[in-house]
C-alpha cells in the first residue's frame, strides 16, 4: 500500500496552493508512515476498517512523545497521515463514484433528491468517516448549536457547508471544515439555503422570509458564528454556500 501512496502523492495529491509535491517531500511522506510504525507501533497500512484508521489517527496524535516529533518536523507527520487518510478515502469513493454519477443523470429526481441520495449512499459506504466527521464537530463546538445554546446531542446535525456532490476536492467530504454543528431547527434552515453567513460570520437571512417568523425560527439579524471557528478552509466552504444563498 505505500507504494501505492506513494504514487497518488506523485500523481493525484496537490499542496494547498495547487501545485504538485517535490520528489524530497514525497519520500519523506512516504517514510514518515514507516516511522509511525518502528517508533509508535502504529501501522496505518493494515487498518482493520476505516473507524479503525481513525482511532489510529487519534492514539497517535495524542501521544506526547508524537506530538514533540512532529513538532520538531515542522508537523511533517501529521500532514503525511492526513494526507494518506485522504488517500485510502479518495480510493474508497472511487467506488462509488458510478453510483453517484447515475443519480446525478437521472432526470427524474429534483436537485434536492438527487442530494438526499447521494449523502445516503456515502453514509452507507462511510459510515465511519460520517461518524468520525460529528464527533469532531461535537468536540470542535463544544455539543452546541454554532447558533443557539441548544446542548441536546440528540437535537444536533453534523451539517455539511458543500454537499457530497459538490465537493470537487474529496477529503471536503469527511474534513471537520466543511461542517457546522447546528441545532435541528438552523440546520434545516442552512441547508435549504435560507440561512448563510459572511466572511466574518455574519449571518444572512433570505429577504423572502417573513420576518415575522423570525422568533419562531429562533434567529435574528445579530446572530454570527464565532470567530474561532473561521479557519481558511471553513471560510472557502462558506464562500460557495453563501453563492447559493444569493441566488
Amino acid at each position: 500500500m505505500l507504494s501505492e501512496y506513494e504514487n497518488w502523492l506523485r500523481t493525484v495529491a496537490k499542496k494547498s496552493d495547487g501545485t504538485n509535491y517535490s520528489d524530497r517531500t514525497i519520500s519523506k511522506y512516504t517514510s514518515s508512515i514507516v516511522v509511525m510504525k518502528k517508533e509508535f507501533n502504529i501501522d496505518f497500512c493494515h487498518y482493520n476498517n476505516y473507524e479503525n484508521l481513525f482511532e489510529m489517527r487519534l492514539d497517535l496524535f495524542s501521544n506526547p512523545s508524537f506530538v514533540e516529533k512532529d513538532t520538531r518536523g515542522n508537523r511533517m507527520y501529521s500532514r503525511a497521515v492526513e494526507l494518506f487518510i485522504s488517500f485510502v478515502f479518495e480510493n474508497e469513493f472511487i467506488n462509488i463514484q458510478d453510483d453517484i454519477n447515475k443519480i446525478q443523470d437521472d432526470k427524474s429526481l429534483s436537485y434536492d433528491e438527487k442530494n438526499s441520495y447521494i449523502e445516503t449512499v456515502c453514509n452507507l459506504r462511510n459510515p465511519q468517516f460520517q461518524n468520525n466527521f460529528r464527533r469532531e464537530l461535537v468536540n470542535e463546538f463544544n455539543c452546541k448549536c454554532a447558533l443557539c445554546d441548544i446542548n441536546d446531542k440528540r437535537l444536533l446535525i453534523a451539517s455539511h457547508i458543500v454537499p457530497y456532490s459538490e465537493c470537487v476536492n474529496k477529503a471536503d467530504m469527511y474534513k471537520a471544515y466543511n461542517g457546522l454543528l447546528l441545532c435541528i431547527g438552523h440546520d434545516a434552515l442552512f441547508d435549504k439555503h435560507l440561512i448563510s453567513f459572511d466572511k466574518i460570520g455574519n449571518i444572512c437571512i433570505k429577504t423572502d422570509l417573513d420576518p415575522l417568523l423570525y422568533s419562531f425560527l429562533n434567529i435574528n439579524t445579530d446572530m454570527k458564528l464565532e470567530k474561532k471557528f473561521l479557519n481558511l478552509e471553513r471560510q472557502e466552504c462558506l464562500e460557495k454556500h453563501m453563492k447559493k444563498f444569493e441566488r
